[in-house]
């Protein structure tokens, strides 16, 4: 075990020192692969014979109910050179193959409004949508967009609201806020509502189950925010559709969608560019989604 427990420090370590935030598995029984990717790119492949030994203790470490084949995510945390790094674990597997990412969710600290959102404009209408009493605005973009991250900052630049979130899993703490771990979000969201909350987070929308609950809790007088994979402004809103709601809800309670995309400028190097539409290009898109049905 002790073995083990060092190869995962050592990999974690590695990716830190190369500036790398996910490590993919693919294990099958001819096959034992660890992938470190950055952007979408894989750049570095390790074959393990130990590979499904770390893939397991990573189970471990993330709190997976062990007796379950079905996917799961968990976050822990480790210490390397003297810094705490906070890991998200998510897996899935099938009669042959073990499949899991590993995301330093801290690898690159963007910590504040600033750092996320850095054209003053976008910080304006952002905050211009949090300032808002009830309704719900949804963070979306692609995997590994960060926009999880973005959503995290922005919230956090608002005052004097009292916020609190359902999350599976939590991946980062506010110390403000009042954050708590969730399977299901139906039973925790009913109670929730009763502290009444100015802000509530539900942290990603997956199911149709979740998109049911951000449209009862966008009824329910509060803002809501939640983030959703998508990879534009309209396919956020066809996606809500596929996963029951409704154009009558949207047009009701949806005040904004903020949807992110990391590119690449002139010089090589990785930017945020957001698109952030409010109300009335909600309601346009909807009319233009409409028209396709």
């Amino acid at each position: 075990m002790e073995k083990i427990q060092m190869k995962v420090y050592q990999l974690i370590q590695a990716s830190i020192e190369q500036n790398v935030s996910d490590i993919h598995f693919n294990i099958r029984d001819d096959r034992k692969e660890i992938l470190f990717r950055s952007h979408k790119k894989t750049v570095r492949r390790i074959i393990d014979d130990d590979a499904l030994h770390i893939f397991n203790h990573l189970k471990y470490l993330a709190r997976f109910d062990l007796s379950q084949t079905v996917a799961q995510t968990g976050v822990f945390t480790i210490v390397v050179d003297f810094k705490e790094y906070y890991i998200r674990f998510a897996a899935v597997q099938s009669f042959d193959l073990r499949s899991g990412v590993v995301r330093i969710l801290n690898l690159n600290a963007i910590s504040s409004f600033e750092q996320s959102v850095y054209r003053e404009s976008d910080r304006n209408r952002i905050s211009h949508l949090l300032s808002e009493e009830s309704g719900i605005i949804v963070f979306t973009g692609r995997t590994g967009s960060g926009k999880s991250t973005t959503l995290f900052n922005c919230v956090s630049s608002v005052k004097g609201r009292q916020v609190y979130s359902l999350e599976n899993p939590v991946e980062r703490y506010n110390s403000d806020w009042i954050q708590i771990e969730v399977k299901s979000y139906v039973e925790p969201l009913t109670q929730l509502l009763r502290h009444d909350p100015d802000i509530v987070i539900l942290g990603e929308i997956r199911s149709e189950e979740d998109v049911g609950e951000l449209i009862r809790a966008g009824l329910s007088g509060h803002l809501v925010v939640a983030t959703m994979h998508a990879g534009s402004l309209i396919q956020a809103l066809r996606r809500l559709m596929d996963l029951g709601a409704s154009i009558y809800d949207m047009v009701e309670i949806l005040k904004g969608i903020v949807y992110q995309e990391m590119k690449r400028n002139q010089d090589g190097e990785v930017i945020v560019e957001y698109e952030i539409a409010g109300i009335e290009t909600i309601k346009r898109l909807l009319d233009k989604t409409a028209a396709y049905q």
